[in-house]
């Protein structure tokens, strides 16, 4: 809820719980010394009244950082959140989650995110992952049977369906800008036809989330509420 609300914070996640979200989309960030946060941005600068690349800070940094919009207003007091922080919330709720892998991802720390969401009850169709490199989405497909996996494409139908044929190999889905799905329906068709989910993104109107439902699309991903208008 980026216009609402500082992104990828608790007070947004609680905000789009409230107006009927049935799902969270987040992106996951390690600390320099391990800490799974929630932050989408590679550097803090542009957010927040730190700076430098967010995997190279502590997290007594991070945890120490305040967000830029924030300051003056009854929220100044809005964290970076840490991902089990995010999960409780999610898991009290009852709602889905859609986390997205950022920057360089090693087993290891794919491990560490697959460890908590069982931990926290989110290994079984509660959660979807999903990442920019199809490697990334077959790594973790090979750590988990359980968790559902997209891969983030931007393109045109051409570029997208190797990717639509890996996804059916692992039982993945995709996850699609909406203009090129707008451009070119007939990807919706293609994963369809493979028995691959789409997820739209970035949904910012209603007559948008319309159009997605026309061609087929059953997941969208939205940086506003619509007020129960679609």
């Amino acid at each position: 809820f980026v216009s609402q609300a500082p992104q990828n914070t608790i007070l947004a996640f609680s905000q789009a719980i409230s107006l009927g979200a049935d799902g969270l989309e987040l992106d996951l960030q390690f600390s320099s010394d391990g800490v799974l946060y929630v932050f989408h941005d590679t550097t803090v600068d542009a957010l927040t009244n730190g700076t430098g690349t967010f995997t190279a800070l502590t997290s007594a940094t991070i945890d120490e950082l305040v967000f830029d919009s924030t300051v003056g207003t009854p929220f100044a007091d809005e964290s970076i959140p840490r991902f089990e922080d995010v999960l409780k919330l999610a898991r009290q709720a009852g709602v889905k989650l859609l986390v997205e892998l950022k920057n360089v991802w090693t087993t290891a720390q794919m491990t560490t995110v697959l460890n908590l969401l069982i931990q926290y009850g989110f290994n079984n169709k509660q959660c979807i992952i999903c990442a920019g490199y199809a490697v990334y989405c077959e790594d973790f497909r090979a750590l988990s049977p359980f968790v559902d996996i997209y891969y983030i494409h931007a393109g045109n139908y051409a570029s997208a369906v190797p990717f639509i044929d890996r996804m059916k190999v692992i039982g993945g889905g995709m996850s699609i800008d909406q203009t090129n799905l707008i451009a070119e329906p007939n990807i919706v068709t293609y994963c369809y036809s493979k028995g691959v989910e789409v997820a739209a993104w970035t949904i910012i109107s209603a007559e948008q989330a319309k159009l997605m439902l026309d061609i087929g699309v059953r997941k969208i991903i939205s940086d506003v509420s619509f007020g129960g208008t679609v």
